[in-house]
């Protein structure tokens, strides 16, 4: 997989370090970040029916009700990888648009990042996002969990 080099400086510890990202303008296509440094995935939104799933679960949910588009698709979002990913090898809930774990002092605080100019690409193998437990569960555990993802948020 192709992806563009961002400069990252991390809001903790002011460490300065570089990071593969999807590249800008790509749509549908997301890397998904656990808490540990080298936890990441990637979700075709497009292709993965899951993500359509989750998005239609989200939207049946009372509590959601009336909410714009804008502040459904955040919802999604912030809550797709704690509802129907499965966890990195370290226990950690992925998530869309986390930013990436510090490699000097493991925090996600990143507090500025660039694409780094001139564009730099790297090519690596970055594994899909699995879903082994969402898939065994049946549709209304599936609707419990929306659920309770929704109240840990606030809704």
């Amino acid at each position: 997989m192709k992806l563009q080099i961002v400069k990252c400086r991390c809001g903790s510890c002011g460490f300065e370090f570089n990071v593969p990202q999807i590249r800008s303008g790509s749509y549908g296509e997301f890397l998904l970040r656990g808490k540990s440094i080298n936890s990441v995935a990637y979700l075709d939104a497009m292709g993965d029916k899951t993500y359509d799933e989750v998005d239609r679960l989200i939207k049946s949910d009372s509590r959601m009700s009336g909410k714009s588009a804008n502040v459904l698709a955040g919802v999604l979002r912030k809550s797709y990888g704690s509802i129907a990913c499965d966890s990195d090898s370290e226990g950690s809930v992925f998530q869309i648009g986390a930013f990436p774990a510090c490699p000097s002092c493991g925090l996600q605080s990143v507090d500025y990042w660039e694409v780094v100019e001139p564009p730099e690409f790297i090519d690596i193998e970055v594994p899909p996002v699995t879903h082994m437990v969402w898939q065994s569960l049946s549709e209304s555990e599936k609707k419990q969990k929306v659920g309770q993802v929704l109240s840990s948020l606030g809704y």
